[in-house]
């Protein structure tokens, strides 16, 4: 599995996803969902000021994170957002391409500080 992916979720876990309950299910204009195949869950979306979407590399192509991100973009559309940002690693061209399929578009790209190259891109929906 990448290290970036797996540094990505255990930061996750630090930092929300530990209490689900109290970051997400607490107030009105946040949520949290998953998807299950087969009894596992294989995604996950939030909506928050802050929300996460997690796709594992065996939903890929399966609909599933089109349908949990029109889900989260529904659900930020009635709660008043005014905007939605992303990050996406660089390499993720098929999460590149979903996101701008649904009226996402790049914003910047930042370095990783180990390697100086490109390492994710951050989408904006104004």
């Amino acid at each position: 599995m990448d290290s970036h992916y797996v540094r990505y979720v255990e930061w996750c876990l630090r930092e929300d996803l530990g209490d689900i309950q109290k970051t997400y299910m607490e107030r009105e204009d946040s949520h949290f969902w998953v998807a299950e195949s087969e009894g596992d869950v294989v995604a996950s979306v939030s909506a928050k000021p802050r929300s996460r979407c997690i796709d594992g590399e065996h939903t890929r192509n399966g609909g599933i994170a089109r349908a949990l991100c029109r889900t989260v973009l529904c659900f930020a559309q009635q709660h008043g957002y005014q905007a939605g940002i992303l990050d996406v690693s660089v390499g993720n061209l098929e999460g590149q391409r979903l996101y701008q399929s649904l009226g996402f578009r790049e914003s910047y790209r930042f370095s990783s500080k180990k390697r100086g190259k490109d390492m994710r891109g951050n989408y904006s929906l104004l």
